[in-house]
């Protein structure tokens, strides 16, 4: 995945206006601004009109424009309308269009953008019904809400070319079912591996590579000259284990991963010899600084569907930097914890992906909860935070949990109501909603987290992919779903 979306833009050639000199003027004045505006907002766009300046005028150009779409691995389309559409081609378009679209229009009084949105919004309306075409979204110039669907779409298509990793004893414990929803809904791959596959590889870690490891560690901040019960060789065991990991990635031929995931008894093992998952989803891949290039992913300790692709949706929208993924507990009256017993990327303890002092915050502890060696702990900053879930619901159907709020600071009165996992990473989260309420109607115990506002580019993603979505820092939202769910309406 690369850091700037890339997006088509469609252009219809207009037979009406083809002799109109103002027309082509405004259109092109149109066409400019639209080009500046995603340059402007690091969007990559490769237009029709490269292969066709006149504009696409049949069915044979269409189909050597989406050809040229994907070999350039366009992520979503704009379909530029400034004047209505000749029909039968648009609507061949919008059938055959290789990925999500969107109709663009500008407020430019001397085009006809307004009508051509309407009436390609009325063909697609009555004569499709594919999930893409229903879902497709009518642009009226240029504004955040366009930027955030099209870094939306280039998430989902991220997503749907990228595989889930699931580490377990055996192969055969894998169960087509219970991946039904990423495998079906979101089209994209599972992979099952066994975690002796990584452990295999921890004696074949040289030492020399060990000591540079400390040796970066130490020099961006890690304290390791004053660890509490923490002994300098398990410090050592830590790094191997991720080390091992690192290499298991680099070999297993996967081009892109969306999220990792660590079952039942692949943790088993990992406990049997003190490897601790908060170690590796903390300092992977920094312990590989700027050697090989390496994919960021998130790394959690469950093999849930819903939490798998949270994880993974959550992380790429905000690529490079993944998700914080964790448990949810009570911190007060105003806002809730999340706590993650497998760790979370060093990111979050200091808001910085880089540089001198990224690991300062990081303590590093007997994981008392676990009992699995040693695990980093920190509490993350405040900031804009958005959180979600995906809820499994019966007959194979899912609902999207969002809410987009605060991360506070964790007061010493919060610190002293957590009496499980104190080590683990954790962040105190304020939706603006009564805890309780969330307590009552959220689907899973675990959720996802990013330290932006990406409610909206979520929700694009989730239209395409046809899953309700519930707003949570809304509680007259949140009443409504609660008292529909008690009824029975929901299903």
């Amino acid at each position: 995945m690369t850091l700037h979306p890339k997006i088509g833009i469609l252009t219809f050639h207009m037979p009406q206006n083809a002799s109109l000199d103002r027309y082509a003027k405004h259109a092109k004045e149109a066409t400019v601004e639209l080009a500046g505006f995603l340059k402007e907002n690091q969007v990559v766009a490769v237009h029709s009109t490269q292969w066709f300046p006149k504009g696409i005028q049949n069915e044979s150009q269409l189909a050597s424009l989406f050809q040229q779409f994907e070999q350039e691995k366009v992520e979503a389309v704009l379909v530029e309308m400034y004047d209505i559409p000749p029909a039968k081609l648009f609507l061949k378009a919008m059938l055959t269009m290789p990925t999500p679209f969107a109709l663009y229009g500008t407020p430019h009084p001397s085009l006809k953008s307004a009508l051509g949105l309407i009436r390609g919004g009325q063909l697609i309306w009555e004569n499709l019904r594919q999930p893409q075409a229903i879902s497709s979204h009518r642009f009226w110039g240029i504004g955040r809400y366009l930027l955030r669907w099209i870094r939306g779409m280039s998430a989902l298509y991220n997503l749907r070319k990228g595989t889930f990793v699931i580490f377990s004893e055996k192969v055969e414990n894998y169960s087509e079912i219970e991946y039904e929803f990423l495998t079906h809904n979101l089209e994209a791959l599972v992979s099952i591996a066994t975690v002796q596959d990584i452990l295999k590889r921890i004696e074949t870690i040289p030492e020399e590579q060990v000591d540079y490891s400390l040796d970066y560690l130490h020099k961006n901040g890690l304290a390791l000259t004053d660890l509490h019960k923490v002994s300098p060789k398990d410090v050592r065991h830590q790094i191997k284990f991720v080390l091992a990991f690192e290499q298991w990635v680099l070999s297993s031929g996967i081009p892109s991963i969306n999220t990792v995931g660590f079952d039942t008894s692949a943790q088993k093992y990992l406990k049997e010899i003190g490897a601790n998952l908060g170690f590796l989803s903390t300092f992977f891949p920094y312990l590989n600084p700027g050697r090989i290039p390496l994919k960021y992913f998130p790394i959690i300790g469950e093999v849930d569907e819903t939490l798998l692709f949270t994880s993974a949706l959550l992380s790429r929208i905000a690529f490079p930097i993944p998700a914080f993924c964790g448990s949810v507990h009570l911190a007060d009256t105003h806002s809730f914890l999340i706590s993650s017993p497998w760790g979370a990327p060093a990111y979050y303890a200091t808001g910085l992906a880089e540089g001198s002092s990224i690991f300062s915050n990081i303590s590093l502890q007997k994981d008392c909860g676990s009992g699995w060696g040693i695990t980093p702990g920190f509490e993350v900053l405040t900031g804009e935070a958005t959180v979600a879930t995906l809820a499994k619901l019966p007959g194979s159907r899912y609902i999207m949990q969002i809410g987009e709020g605060w991360s506070r600071e964790i007061t010493s009165e919060i610190r002293q109501n957590i009496q499980w996992g104190t080590p683990w990473p954790r962040l105190a989260i304020d939706l603006g909603v009564r805890p309780y309420l969330l307590i009552q109607t959220l689907g899973s115990p675990f959720v996802s987290v990013v330290m932006k506002r990406n409610a909206d580019e979520i929700r694009v993603v989730c239209e395409q992919l046809r899953v309700p979505v519930i707003a949570m820092d809304s509680e007259q939202s949140i009443k409504e779903f609660r008292d529909t769910f008690r009824t029975g309406r929901v299903f």
